[in-house]
């Protein structure tokens, strides 16, 4: 029993300390932009229904971390339209994974939630937890407080539900000397490069070849086809561009919605905890501490609870779920270094004193800058259909669509010129280039029909100048032209000197021999590991890629800096667990283990959502 009551109110399992930041480590610092905001269903897995918000969040997650693990990429260059489906994945696998563990009776205590949102250096100021940081936080990552709290609690759940099925596996002996033995292989081979500079030193295109190519591939040298549009730009930016949030505004939403914030309290307590039936025991200590005893000397000396007697009884903050509900309710009516009277639970005997009460803030200046989001975003919400349907309506036939755009006080400009392939600008948009190459604007001379291309984004073009594809002069192609002859003319040659090896080496001859008759360099290796950094790694890769065989393995390949070379695999050396150090032996389990779990926990998601009722 009190091995049950010292699981709900103290510690957290090593390894999930870490949740707390999950699901802000991908969402950035600043504030979510719901991009197709809404509460409306989106899935649902087992009757548990996942929002357009939640895809929203998560989207925002996959960007960030796609960022984080590519330098230099910038947000407009991810597909939402892509992610999209990803996110939705993503958020159908876990909830199912989430479901079959509360299913199996799994669950995480309040106590240890309270503990991981009071103890995050996330939300303290100082060291201090911070009620108001921790409220912008989340906020402004699209959470409330319950939602925030239902998703650590279900990231604990799914932590402990993976966790166990990763340490249920195992490498085998057998596997791991299989393993070592490839990983500790060595190989014997020869190689002889030809640089490719003697090659092309041999190839010198005539001008009558070069004439000839251009009369007989004159399409391979024209120029572009490229068209300029006028467009008009509908964003959120131009829509509220003159909309005026006032103070009188925020005050009043401020007002409204502080009717409906429900204050949460945490307090911490510390308690002695008594065997049951130790009642008089127990009003013996309470007398001491009446008389000015130490509460942590008396923790230490009669507290049966080893857990927190040698902190002074200290169990941490409660949000009035963590402990028993005598405890609870005890704990609520005391002054802070208060101590209750005696209180019988199903865990024994306790002293209860509060240490600390933290009490939740609403003020306006940590509410303006969610406040003005909420009504702009409503705002926009408002505005956004009439503005679309009044633009797809005048533009169509409209004789300028700069003009019409001034009219309508939106962003309208005339584009840099544009292929079909796409570009800079308006060409960076996929839908967009399709749309303006359509032929409704190419061939009927409408405008298009209005074009979304993600973030509340909305373009209309029209097509203002066609420039068809020109021929290009001789002159001006003349050294692409050369180039093109040229390289092909130095693949020929490779190949034929490829195939004249390659009959050398089955006619019995030697790398060596074949190398001092061309008069080429050559180099024989005895040895060589998978990954050994002195040798040539291209020649290195090749040759392990190769399938060994009894006799002597030949093959050729070009590099990535065009030199051509030839390579005879000569011995495979198998070797074992013996040939790795302690080191790369340990490496070798942890990553097979690895390896194994990720592969295991894969195989059992995807049959926890077969079995899972999951609509789309």
């Amino acid at each position: 029993m009190l091995d049950n009551f010292r699981s709900k109110i103290r510690g957290v399992a090593i390894g999930i300390v870490g949740l707390i930041a999950i699901i802000f480590a991908f969402s950035g610092a600043g504030t979510l932009t719901l991009t197709r905001a809404g509460s409306g269903e989106v899935a649902s897995v087992d009757d548990h229904i996942i929002t357009e918000q939640d895809v929203a969040i998560k989207l925002q997650q996959i960007k960030t971390s796609i960022l984080l693990e590519n330098n230099g990429m910038s947000e407009e260059q991810l597909d939402e339209d892509i992610l999209y489906p990803i996110a939705v994945e993503q958020l159908i696998g876990a909830k199912a994974l989430f479901n079959h563990a509360a299913n199996g009776s799994m669950a995480a205590s309040p106590k240890k939630l309270a503990d991981l949102i009071i103890n995050s250096e996330l939300f303290q100021t100082e060291g201090k937890f911070d009620e108001d940081r921790y409220r912008y936080f989340i906020r402004n990552r699209g959470f409330t407080n319950a939602g925030y709290k239902q998703s650590i609690t279900e990231e604990i759940i799914r932590f402990q539900l993976l966790n166990g099925l990763r340490h249920s596996s195992f490498v085998t002996p057998r596997e791991l000397d299989r393993l070592a033995s490839l990983i500790s292989q060595t190989r014997d081979y020869y190689y002889l490069k030809l640089p490719l500079a003697t090659i092309e030193d041999l190839v010198d295109p005539s001008e009558p070849e070069l004439t000839e190519y251009f009369e007989q591939n004159k399409t391979q040298f024209q120029s572009q086809e490229t068209a300029i549009f006028e467009y008009i730009e509908l964003s959120p930016d131009s829509l509220l561009a003159e909309y005026e949030i006032s103070e009188e505004d925020v005050i009043k939403r401020f007002a409204e919605q502080k009717e409906d914030f429900n204050q949460p309290v945490f307090r911490r307590a510390a308690h002695i905890l008594f065997d049951i039936g130790s009642d008089k025991l127990a009003r013996e200590v309470r007398r001491q501490l009446s008389d000015g005893g130490d509460f942590p000397a008396l923790a230490k000396k009669h507290s049966i609870d080893a857990g927190s007697s040698s902190i002074g009884g200290d169990l941490g903050f409660s949000d009035g779920s963590a402990f028993p509900e005598k405890f609870e309710q005890a704990l609520s009516k005391l002054r802070v270094g208060q101590v209750s009277e005696p209180i019988l639970t199903d865990a024994g005997v306790h002293l209860v004193k509060l240490l600390d009460v933290e009490r939740t803030s609403y003020n306006i200046d940590s509410e303006r800058e969610r406040i003005v989001s909420t009504i702009r975003q409503e705002r926009l919400d408002e505005l956004l259909p009439e503005k679309l349907s009044l633009l797809g309506e005048l533009s169509y036939n409209a004789e300028s669509l700069v003009a019409l755009g001034l009219e309508l006080g939106l962003k309208a400009g005339v584009s840099e010129p544009l292929s079909r392939r796409g570009g800079v600008g308006l060409g960076a948009y996929p839908e967009l280039v399709e749309a303006a190459f359509g032929d409704e604007v190419m061939v009927q001379k409408f405008a298009s029909e209005v074009v979304s291309v993600g973030g509340d984004r909305y373009f209309v073009v029209k097509l203002k100048d066609h420039m068809l594809p020109e021929q290009k002069p001789f002159d001006l192609v003349r050294n692409d032209i050369y180039n093109i002859i040229s390289e092909f003319k130095v693949e020929m040659i490779l190949e034929q000197r490829r195939s004249e090896f390659m009959i050398q080496l089955e006619g019995g001859q030697t790398i060596e021999e074949i190398a001092k008759s061309a008069g080429l360099e050559w180099q024989v290796v005895f040895g060589a590991k998978r990954w050994d950094r002195e040798l040539n790694a291209e020649v290195n890769r090749f040759v392990f890629d190769m399938i060994p065989d009894v006799h002597s393995v030949y093959g050729s390949f070009v590099s990535l800096d065009g030199q051509f070379y030839l390579v005879s695999l000569k011995q495979t050396n198998m070797g074992g667990s013996e040939g790795l150090n302690t080191e790369e032996l340990k490496n070798l389990v942890s990553s097979s283990w690895l390896a194994l779990s990720n592969r295991e926990i894969q195989a059992y998601q995807s049959g926890v959502i077969e079995m899972s009722q999951v609509r789309k």
